[in-house]
């Protein structure tokens, strides 16, 4: 079963945009309902999804502390520059914004290739994240082909195919017609997807989505992100900042085994298994990880 509803297609936040780099990037801040408490959740999105995707899970979070839910470069309501659009891009946008509010005391939420960046701001500046909740993002590489999903495997070699991908991705619209309702183990609303779709409804605003396969860390390629993924992997198992892990079945890059590996490298992980959902747990599982998240920074000490 998928989680427990309801489940509003609602995206009635106070938002703000942000020049960085001469390039405005949009997001959500809400203050905190509690003037005591110093914690900001951060809450990060990947490919395909937006700010958007944590319309329910945000609720949960205000009570405790301000919420800042960004929208990447070409995504949601950010603007969509002509630029390459890689992970080493994204990164640099994003370390931009986050420096220029000044945060501290953050607590982050992590999903797909915001987990990718996420995880890789947090190792950076360690001074600044209290904790980290994760789900369905990148805590390893595939040294080859058989460690990616298999179901997922056709999919994604076709992806990475200069004219095949951008014709599955760009023209006819793949990833958002096809692969984000596939990782959805509920029906979305017509509300609901159409505010997904509403991004990219524009052939030349999905080139991001296009590039972001072809940035995954498969068999060491590409070089410079596989080897940050590798370096944060490797930061993350020492590191005591307290770690919250949710996880389903089947799931897609983040299955049984690999939170086993979680389980037995990270230092301080706690982990959580929510049910049944594919790769957008936040659409399926909403109010089981805000009601998760915090009840779990009372622990911080």
């Amino acid at each position: 079963m998928t989680g427990q509803g309801p489940f509003s297609a609602d995206y009635r936040f106070r938002t703000k945009d942000l020049d960085v780099g001469g390039v405005r990037m949009h997001y959500i801040d809400e203050p905190s309902a509690d003037a005591s408490s110093d914690l900001t959740f951060v809450c990060l999105h990947g490919n395909s999804t937006w700010s958007y995707m944590y319309r329910n899970i945000i609720p949960h979070l205000t009570p405790h502390g301000r919420v800042i839910a960004p929208d990447l470069i070409g995504h949601g309501r950010s603007d969509k520059p002509d630029i390459d659009y890689r992970y080493v891009t994204h990164y640099g946008y994003l370390e931009k914004f986050l420096k220029s509010l000044d945060l501290k005391n953050v607590v982050l939420l992590l999903h797909d290739w915001g987990g990718g960046l996420g995880f890789n701001y947090a190792v950076n500046h360690k001074d600044q994240v209290r904790g980290i909740a994760y789900w369905e993002t990148f805590v390893r590489t595939f040294d080859k082909w058989a460690d990616w999903p298999q179901d997922l495997l056709e999919g994604f070699q076709a992806f990475r195919e200069d004219k095949v991908g951008w014709d599955l991705i760009v023209n006819k619209n793949m990833f958002m017609e096809e692969v984000l309702p596939f990782g959805i183990h509920r029906d979305l609303s017509k509300e609901e997807m159409d505010a997904y779709l509403a991004p990219h409804c524009d052939p030349n605003n999905r080139k991001m989505l296009w590039v972001w396969p072809n940035e995954l860390p498969i068999e060491g390629e590409p070089a410079d992100t596989s080897k940050i993924i590798s370096n944060y992997v490797a930061e993350l198992g020492s590191w005591e900042v307290p770690k919250l892990l949710f996880w389903v079945k089947p799931g897609a890059i983040v299955p049984e085994t690999t939170v086993k590996r979680c389980e037995e490298t990270f230092a301080n992980l706690e982990t959580v298994f929510l049910g049944e959902s594919g790769h957008y747990v936040a659409d399926d599982f909403p109010h089981e990880i805000g009601e998760k998240v915090t009840s779990w920074i009372k622990t911080f000490g």
